[in-house]
């Protein structure tokens, strides 16, 4: 479909919408950078108890786990998911292909588990329970319809 095609297909459906006094509800995709977005910081939330608990990236990165076989730091995986979370997430998010957002889910599914193992090897304290509320929100992804959804103005 050309340029001129998918701007006159873009207005008619605004016009349509406008005419009936509906909308589009907004982008699926701003609640998945909300998501990204909390989850980075409490990455960085999750860093910074450690280093206030005495657990610096030194202790973190000396503590090891075993994940499938390798052995993995508990500093490697607050990076890894900061690093998705900060980057490679709103990357895929700014290609606005709802395809892509398999990538996201497949990436979070690997997050939450290594992030799982990393509370259940601390002990208890505030850096602990900073990486426990890490975990409860990569449970909590969002949701995503394929499908527009259409509401009525009130």
């Amino acid at each position: 479909m050309n340029t001129i095609q998918r701007v006159a297909r873009a207005f008619i459906r605004a016009l349509w919408l406008t005419i009936t006094r509906r909308r589009v509800d907004p982008s699926p995709m701003m609640a998945m950078r909300a998501w990204a977005a909390k989850a980075a910081d409490l990455t960085q939330a999750a860093l910074k108890a450690g280093d206030e608990s005495g657990f610096d990236g030194k202790m973190r990165a000396a503590l090891t786990l075993s994940v499938e076989g390798r052995r993995v730091s508990v500093e490697t995986v607050l990076q890894t998911v900061r690093f998705h979370a900060e980057q490679e997430y709103p990357h895929v998010l700014s290609q606005n292909n709802r395809d892509d957002l398999a990538a996201i889910y497949a990436a979070n599914v690997n997050d939450r588990f290594l992030t799982s193992r990393a509370f259940d090897a601390l002990e208890a304290g505030m850096f602990r329970e900073a990486v426990g509320q890490l975990f409860s929100h990569l449970e909590n992804i969002p949701a995503f319809d394929t499908q527009d959804k259409i509401i009525e103005n009130s």
